[in-house]
């Protein structure tokens, strides 16, 4: 059986004979060593850059309805204006509470902080609403 020097190293064959690794071999992981002023890592994404890249499929039918009759005699303190992290509830002309269904993380929080039966809120069909994007 003839294994070159890399099959014998990957292997975990140079690893079990104690033998140190190579000048400039790449770990285990896969990933070369960061060296040098070309290797820094760059700056983490604010928030805002992340959710930019989220696409929204939009369903012709709202899956958040809100029971304005419950809102405006039960809720007092209409926390769902600043509980939700994309800032989707604001007040109309006449002081009601409406919601921009189109924009919603799916997150639940809204449902959550509400007073109960306030809002009807259910995920959007399947293939519709918020696509996650990580880059």
């Amino acid at each position: 059986m003839s294994e070159t020097r890399d099959e014998t190293a990957a292997a975990g064959g140079a690893a079990d004979s104690g033998a140190a690794p190579a000048t400039g071999a790449v770990p285990e992981t896969g990933v070369a060593p960061a060296t040098g002023a070309a290797a820094t890592t760059p700056a983490p994404m604010k928030i805002d850059a992340k959710l930019g890249l989220d696409v929204f499929k939009l369903d012709k039918e709202p899956h958040i309805v809100i029971d304005h009759e419950i809102c405006r005699t039960v809720c007092a303190g209409k926390v769902c204006l600043t509980v939700c992290p994309a800032d989707l509830y604001e007040l109309d002309d006449a002081g009601d509470v409406i919601v921009n269904w189109e924009g919603c993380l799916e997150c639940g929080t809204c449902l959550i902080c509400c007073e109960p039966r306030a809002l009807s809120w259910k995920y959007p069909r399947g293939e519709y609403g918020v696509q996650y994007r990580m880059s």
